[in-house]
């Protein structure tokens, strides 16, 4: 399965319990474990990125513990902080500009080579077109795109178009009041 990057979610109480937990030793022990402590051990899981993720939280978070120790051992590159409502909504911009820039190279190559005639037919730009046609066709003739039975998800593409409404729906139901935003990669 190899390395993924997720948000998730921890109460502002349970947080308060271990983010002073200044060892590693310490912090094992209030979790009743000898050698590690998953971070699924204190953080639910509320939504999977997938890998590579292409989005900068520079300036929207902050370390998860307090102590160096602790952040050494659980920050794989920065990435297990607490993050906040800016932080989500500039993924989501950040997505739509994909989207839209997407979206805007595909239409420029199909109207210039097929509708207007204004390059030669250029297989590199069809190629671009076929392409998305069967990524978005076979989703939804083979698999579908969303879910009506599990969970809170409504959707498990990966496909920024479909991100983009799974974050919004997070960005728009979570409990900012009693829980942290979490960001983190196992």
């Amino acid at each position: 399965m190899g390395y993924r990057n997720y948000i998730g979610s921890i109460s502002k109480r349970d947080y308060n319990k271990i983010k002073s937990i200044k060892s590693k030793e310490e912090f094992f022990t209030f979790f009743n474990e000898e050698d590690y402590v998953s971070v699924r051990d204190f953080v639910k899981e509320v939504y999977e990125f997938g890998k590579d993720c292409d989005f900068t939280k520079e300036g929207l978070s902050k370390p998860f513990f307090k102590s160096k120790e602790l952040n050494t051992e659980y920050n794989y590159e920065g990435e297990l902080c607490i993050v906040s409502k800016p932080f989500l909504a500039a993924i989501i911009t950040d997505y739509t500009e994909n989207v839209k820039n997407y979206y805007l190279d595909l239409k420029t190559a199909f109207t210039k080579e097929v509708l207007n005639g204004e390059a030669p037919l250029n297989k590199e730009g069809l190629e671009k077109v076929n392409y998305h046609l069967n990524s978005f066709s076979s989703e939804w003739l083979f698999l579908t795109p969303y879910d009506l039975e599990n969970g809170e998800e409504i959707t498990t593409s990966w496909k920024y178009e479909y991100i983009i409404f799974e974050l919004v729906r997070i960005y728009k139901t979570f409990d900012w009041k009693k829980k942290h935003l979490v960001y983190y990669g196992l």
